[in-house]
């Protein structure tokens, strides 16, 4: 079953700082500008947006339209307050979005694909509110290979983040990450899976650990690539 981030959506941002030592932000980042130069201007869309910070660097960015989505209402709450005007918020989950066919340009999803409860329905409601050439970016978390930065993993995610969870009083959902972690997927899978959706795989980039963070590219076909 899916977390439930309504426990934690108060720290959020802050206990995102602490688990990646502030990493996140630079991939975030990263994310953003591989979109824009992939997929250009348009209506895009923030998929498990949290708070909203994914979706403030594509305003910053210049994208025109932004939509950002999140199935955790205090989640969408505090988002509301804290990004821009310019960004429209809906409460949704990625197994069924309430977005026209072939409205989306562009779709980011950061750290959110291994909490969908049916990743193939997600890809498919993807597939369907892209337009034709549409791009998706996904960043996500994957076990490493067996050896010494496995055990620094396991150590991390089993331990120290259930406890930053806990001395942020958050202690409870954080603890459901330490089981969490057998649910993770490779890029290789991930791949596997967008494409049965209907989804063209584009590649993925290592970010951190030799893939333990990576940037996953897929498009929609049809239409042309943007440059």
């Amino acid at each position: 079953m899916p977390l439930d981030f309504t426990p934690v959506a108060p720290v959020y941002d802050r206990l995102n700082d602490l688990i990646s030592f502030g990493l996140h932000r630079v991939w975030k980042r990263r994310l953003v500008r591989t979109l824009r130069r992939q997929a250009g201007n348009g209506r895009w869309l923030d998929m498990a947006a949290g708070t909203g910070d994914v979706a403030e660097l594509m305003v910053k960015s210049g994208v025109s339209e932004v939509v950002a989505m999140d199935p955790c209402e205090p989640m969408v709450a505090r988002g509301i307050v804290r990004t821009d005007s310019r960004i429209s918020w809906r409460v949704a989950n990625s197994e069924s979005i309430p977005l026209a066919d072939g409205s989306i340009r562009a779709i980011a999803c950061s750290f959110g694909v291994r909490n969908f409860t049916d990743r193939g329905q997600a890809f498919r409601e993807w597939n369907r509110v892209l337009a034709p050439g549409g791009i998706c970016g996904v960043l996500e978390i994957h076990p490493p290979e067996r050896g010494l930065f496995y055990g620094l993993f396991q150590i991390h995610w089993r331990w120290v983040v259930p406890l930053l969870g806990r001395l942020a009083g958050r202690g409870n959902a954080y603890d459901y990450l330490k089981s969490s972690v057998l649910g993770f997927v490779s890029p290789k899978t991930l791949a596997q899976e967008a494409l049965a959706s209907g989804l063209e795989p584009l590649g993925s980039s290592s970010l951190f650990g030799k893939g333990v963070v990576s940037l996953s590219l897929f498009r929609k076909h049809g239409g042309h690539e943007e440059n």
